[in-house]
C-alpha cells in the first residue's frame, strides 16, 4: 500500500511540477517571440498577461465542472483526448505571417495570434494544478493534496525565474520553442498516464460495486461520480459537511487553488471572523464576495500597471516582466501558506510606507536611478500585493465553498488583466492605472480591515474603532491628495495629448533659452522641441542640430552630394517620426522617406508643428513598424537607395532592441547607397547602446563613429549621441568628424544581438 501511495505520488507530482513550470516559462517565450512585431512597447506584454489571465480563468472553469459534474471515466477520457488533441498546435512560435501590415488594431491580432499559436497547450496547462489534485484525491481517499501545491509553486517561480537567468542568456529563440515543445510532449505522456490510471480506477470501482455483498450495482454515476472528498473532511475532521445541503452547495473543490497569475493557493479554513460571512441559504455574504473580486482585481491592475510603469523608461524585455510577476506569485504562497506570515502590525505599516515610496519615485520621474526605480516599484507593489492577498486569505470560506471562491478571485484577476490592457488605453489619457490601483487597493485594504476589527468584538470598543477608522481616512486622503498631485503636474503646461496602444503622448508648452515653444512628449521623453517664433523656428534643433553627429553626416553629404557637378538631392530616410524636426533638413529636390507606428504621433506632430509643413523636400510617411516595413519593401523588390538612413527610437520610453539586431542592420544597408550612413541616436538615460552598435558595425564590416554634443538652450540644441556607421573613408577622415570623435576603448567588450538572442543586463547603466 505504501509503494502504490508513493508511486501515485510521484506520479501526480511530476505531471503537476512540469505542468507549472511550463505554464509560467511559455509567457515569456510568446511575449519575446512577438515583442518586435508591435513595435516593441509595454502594452504587449500587458495584452499578453490579459490573454493568460483570461485563459487561466477558463481552465479553473473546466476542471471545476469536469470534477464536480462527470463520472470518472469521462473526466480521464475527455482529457485524454483533450491532451492528445493539444499536441497539433507544437510548435507554438507563430508563423512569420502573424506579422502585422500596419494599420490594423494589435490588441485583436495578438489575441487572435496567442490563440491559434499556443491557446491549446496553455489551456491544458491551466487545468492541472485542480484537476491532477482531485484526481489523487480520489486515488487516494483521506490524503493531503498540499505536498502537491507546494511543488506546484516551485515549478511556477522555477519557471519564471529560470526564464531570465537561465534559458534567455543560453539559448536563442527557436531553440527555446523547440525545448518547450519537447517538455510539453513529456508533459502531455505524464498528465495522460495519470488520466488513463483513472479511468482504470473506475473500471475496477464499478466493478468492485457490481460484485458488493447485496448483489446490486449501484445506481448511474453514484461510484464514479467524480466528486473529490470534501477537503475539510480530509485535513479537518471536525469540518465535515453539513448532510442535506443544497445540491450546489455540494460541490466540492477538487483541490486547493495554485499561485497562478490572478490566482491564489487556498488553505482549507474558514477564514476570519468577518462581519457579513455569510449570507441567505448558508452562501458566504455579497460584502465577502465582492471582496474576493475586488481584492483580486486590484491585485492584478497594480501587477501589471507597475510591470508598465518599470518598463517605461527602461526597456520591454522578459526579465522587466517576470520581477514583478515572481513577487506577485510570492505575496500568494506567503498570505495563503500559513494565516500567520501575514501579521496586520507588520503588513499594514509596510503598505503606508511603500505608498508614500511609490509617490516619491512618481515625482522624482525620470531623473530617478534605474537602480531606485528597479528596487522601489517592485518593492511596493509586493507590499501592496501582500496586503491585498492576506485580507483575501483572511476571506476565505470553509471547504465547500472554495470552488465559488477561487472561480471569482480568478474572475477578478482577468478583470484587471482586461483593466490594464483593454480599458486603460481607451478610457485614460495618461498612465493613471498606477494611480488607481494604488488608490483602490488601499481603500478596499482599509474596509477590510475595518470590517474585521468590529466595535462590539471584544476589546474593541467603538471609541478604538472610530480612531481607527478616521486613521485610515487619513492616510487615503493623503495617498490620494500626492496622487493627485502628480496628476495635476503631469498635466501642467499640456495643449493635447493622446494614447493608445504604443503609449502616451503629450505636447507641452515648454520654453528653451528664455524663448516659449511647444515640445512633443512622449511617456516621460521629450521626442522634438518647436520655437513658437524667431530665426530657429522652422531651423534643425533639439538631437537634430547642425553640431550633432546626424547634423555632421547631413553637412557632408550635401557638400559631397554637391561636388557631382549639377545638384543633386538626397534621399533621407527616418525611422521615428516625433515631432518632424529632422525635415527641416529637407531641401528642394530631397527625398525623405519617414516611417512611423503611432498614428496619434503623426497626428499631433501635423497639428502643433510646422516641420514638415514647411519643409522643401518631398516627402513620404511610411506607418508601421520601421523595421518590418523595410525589410518588406526588400521583398517587393523596393531597394530605398537612402544616403542616410536614421533611427531615431532609442532616447526613451522602452528601447526597442528589435531594431538593433543582427538581422535588422542587414536590412538597413540594403536600403543605404555604397558609402551611405546609418546615424542611430544612442542618447538615453538607462542603457548604454555603443558596445551593440559598434558590435553591429564591426559585424557587417562597417566602421562606427561616435559624436556627441553639447546643449544649448539659446539655440535651442539638445546635448545628444550618435554613432555613425559607414564606410565611407573620406567622411571618417574629415578634420571636423575626427577632432569630435568620442573615445570607445577597442578592448571594451563589442556585443552583437541577433532576433533570436538579446541580454539587456549587458546594457544597463546601473549608476
Amino acid at each position: 500500500m505504501a509503494h502504490d501511495m508513493l508511486h501515485a505520488m510521484l506520479r501526480y507530482a511530476a505531471a503537476i511540477f512540469l505542468g507549472a513550470f511550463l505554464l509560467f516559462q511559455v509567457q515569456p517565450v510568446m511575449g519575446k517571440a512577438i515583442l518586435p512585431w508591435f513595435g516593441g512597447t509595454p502594452a504587449v506584454w500587458t495584452t499578453c498577461m490579459m490573454f493568460f489571465q483570461l485563459l487561466l480563468l477558463v481552465g479553473y472553469a473546466y476542471a471545476h465542472l469536469l470534477a464536480a459534474r462527470l463520472p470518472l471515466r469521462t473526466q480521464g477520457l475527455l482529457h485524454l483526448a483533450l491532451l492528445g488533441v493539444s499536441l497539433a498546435a507544437l510548435p507554438i512560435l507563430p508563423s512569420e505571417a502573424w506579422k502585422p501590415a500596419g494599420e490594423e488594431s494589435p490588441i485583436p491580432r495578438i489575441l487572435a495570434l496567442l490563440t491559434i499559436s499556443v491557446g491549446a497547450p496553455y489551456f491544458m496547462l491551466s487545468t492541472t494544478g485542480p484537476l491532477l489534485q482531485a484526481w489523487f484525491l480520489r486515488e487516494n481517499p483521506g490524503r493531503s493534496p498540499y505536498r502537491l501545491y507546494a511543488l506546484s509553486n516551485a515549478g511556477s517561480l522555477l519557471g519564471l525565474l529560470g526564464y531570465p537567468f537561465l534559458v534567455e542568456p543560453c539559448l536563442d529563440l527557436r531553440m527555446q520553442g523547440i525545448a518547450w515543445a519537447v517538455l510539453y510532449a513529456v508533459f502531455v505522456a505524464c498528465c495522460g498516464f495519470s488520466a488513463w490510471r483513472i479511468v482504470s480506477l473506475s473500471a475496477a470501482s464499478s466493478s468492485e460495486s457490481a460484485e458488493g455483498p447485496a448483489g446490486a450495482a449501484e445506481p448511474e454515476g453514484a461510484a464514479d461520480s467524480g466528486a473529490a472528498p470534501d477537503l475539510g473532511s480530509a485535513t479537518d475532521p471536525e469540518r465535515a459537511k453539513p448532510a442535506g445541503r443544497p445540491a450546489e452547495t455540494a460541490e466540492v473543490s477538487p483541490a486547493p487553488v495554485r499561485a497562478e497569475a490572478a490566482q491564489g493557493s487556498i488553505e482549507d479554513g474558514t477564514g476570519s471572523a468577518a462581519a457579513g460571512g455569510r449570507g441567505a441559504h448558508g452562501l458566504p455574504s455579497p460584502y465577502r464576495q465582492t471582496m474576493w473580486f475586488g481584492l483580486a482585481m486590484f491585485g492584478s491592475l497594480m501587477l501589471l500597471a507597475t510591470t508598465n510603469q518599470i518598463s517605461l523608461d527602461v526597456s520591454v524585455v522578459p526579465f522587466m516582466w517576470v520581477a514583478p510577476l515572481c513577487l506577485y506569485l510570492v505575496s500568494f504562497i506567503i498570505c495563503f501558506d500559513r494565516e500567520r506570515w501575514y501579521w496586520r502590525p507588520v503588513w499594514l505599516p509596510l503598505l503606508v510606507l511603500s505608498a508614500a515610496g511609490a509617490c516619491a519615485m512618481l515625482q522624482w520621474g525620470v531623473h530617478a536611478p534605474i537602480v531606485a526605480q528597479a528596487l522601489v516599484y517592485p518593492a511596493a507593489m509586493f507590499c501592496c500585493c501582500m496586503a491585498c492577498h492576506g485580507e483575501l486569505a483572511r476571506l476565505k470560506p470553509p471547504g465547500e465553498y472554495l470552488t465559488r471562491f477561487y472561480l471569482i478571485v480568478a474572475s477578478g484577476g482577468a478583470v484587471g488583466g482586461v483593466l490594464a490592457a483593454v480599458a486603460a488605453p481607451n478610457l485614460l489619457s495618461g498612465f493613471w492605472e498606477y494611480h488607481i490601483s494604488w488608490g483602490g487597493a488601499f481603500l478596499l485594504v482599509a474596509i477590510a480591515v475595518l470590517a474585521d476589527l468590529r466595535p462590539a468584538d471584544g476589546r474593541w470598543t467603538f471609541r478604538r474603532w472610530a480612531f481607527s477608522a478616521a486613521a485610515a481616512f487619513l492616510l487615503w486622503t493623503a495617498l490620494t491628495a500626492a496622487l493627485w498631485l502628480h496628476y495635476r503636474d503631469q498635466r501642467e503646461w499640456v495643449v493635447a495629448g493622446a494614447r493608445n496602444f504604443y503609449g502616451v503622448l503629450r505636447v507641452k508648452r515648454t520654453s528653451s533659452g528664455g524663448k516659449d515653444g511647444l515640445t512633443l512628449v512622449h511617456g516621460r521623453i521629450a521626442h522634438g522641441f518647436q520655437f513658437d517664433e524667431g530665426e530657429y523656428r522652422n531651423k534643425p534643433i533639439s538631437y537634430f542640430c547642425p553640431e550633432s553627429g546626424f547634423g555632421k553626416a547631413m553637412l557632408f553629404l550635401r557638400t559631397r552630394a554637391g561636388r557631382e557637378g549639377e545638384r543633386k538631392g538626397l534621399h533621407i530616410g527616418v525611422l521615428g517620426l516625433g515631432a518632424g524636426c529632422m525635415a527641416a533638413w529637407g531641401e528642394e529636390g530631397d527625398r525623405m522617406r519617414f516611417y512611423e507606428i503611432n498614428p496619434d504621433v503623426v497626428a499631433l506632430s501635423d497639428e502643433y508643428f510646422s516641420y514638415r509643413k514647411e519643409s522643401k523636400a518631398r516627402q513620404e510617411l511610411v506607418m508601421g513598424d520601421g523595421r518590418i516595413s523595410l525589410e518588406r519593401e526588400l521583398v517587393r523588390g523596393e531597394v530605398q537607395g537612402f544616403d542616410i538612413l536614421a533611427l531615431d527610437a532609442f532616447s526613451g520610453d522602452a528601447v526597442p532592441l528589435h531594431l538593433l539586431t543582427r538581422e535588422a542592420f542587414e536590412i538597413y544597408w540594403k536600403h543605404l547607397k555604397p558609402g551611405g550612413i546609418l546615424a542611430v541616436n544612442i542618447s538615453n538615460r538607462f542603457v548604454a547602446l555603443e558596445p551593440l552598435v559598434y558590435g553591429l558595425a564591426e559585424k557587417i564590416g562597417k566602421r562606427a563613429a561616435l559624436i556627441e554634443n553639447w546643449a544649448d538652450e539659446e539655440k535651442g540644441y539638445d546635448a545628444a549621441s550618435w554613432i555613425l556607421v559607414t564606410n565611407s573613408e573620406e567622411f571618417l577622415s574629415l578634420p571636423d568628424v575626427e577632432d569630435r570623435v568620442a573615445d570607445f576603448d577597442d578592448k571594451c567588450r563589442r556585443l552583437v544581438f541577433t532576433d533570436d538572442y538579446s541580454n539587456l543586463f549587458s546594457l544597463l547603466k546601473w549608476r
